[in-house]
């Protein structure tokens, strides 16, 4: 995602004004789509803090030079999946690796340290009829209190990596958590 443009409810346009980024999102990171074009937020509100150079990637993080501060989050946390009460969200169908999966996720969200006791993440493996894969149940890989890119997914003591060549989905139930992202364990 490339964040040039901001949804205003001050405009009665569909998109939003133009405020040096734009989001472009996409499903399969193939189809990309720009929601949101029209009026110059700048000229409009010129309050609004603007980037005078691109951000920079250094050290695993993506920094932000804002006059004097130089400002920046993790580069690997961008956007998230986040559920403040019981939320639950699946994949796309997809063809299993015969690699071991991680999961990028803070359990509890880096908002809601307060949040401790009732924050988790489980996850689920689904066959391509939408049904659970026998040993997969979300109840066998339960995160919590962990905040690090590189969780491995287990289910007891299977992963994964034990369905590779089937069609699969996941299946994410979360409470105070964020997820950033899915991957597979580097070789």
């Amino acid at each position: 995602m490339v964040l040039n443009y901001a949804a205003s409810p001050l405009t009665l346009r569909k998109h939003g004004p133009h405020l040096d980024n734009e989001w472009w999102t996409s499903f399969d990171g193939l189809r990309w789509e720009r929601h949101a074009r029209g009026v110059n937020a700048l000229e409009v509100f010129p309050q609004i803090p603007r980037l005078e150079t691109h951000p920079m990637i250094v050290n695993g993080s993506i920094l932000f030079p804002r006059g004097k501060l130089l400002l920046g989050l993790p580069e690997d946390r961008i956007s998230y999946v986040g559920a403040r009460a019981n939320g639950e969200f699946s994949t796309k169908l997809f063809k299993m690796p015969a690699v071991d999966l991680l999961l990028n996720a803070a359990s509890p969200a880096p908002d809601r340290p307060f949040a401790k006791e009732q924050a988790y993440v489980m996850v689920a493996v689904l066959e391509e009829h939408a049904r659970i894969i026998p040993g997969f149940e979300a109840e066998k890989c339960l995160i919590r209190n962990e905040d690090r890119p590189d969780i491995p997914l287990k289910w007891g003591e299977a992963s994964a990596r034990q369905l590779a060549g089937q069609t699969i989905r996941l299946r994410f139930f979360l409470r105070s958590a964020n997820i950033y992202s899915v991957r597979e364990r580097p070789l």
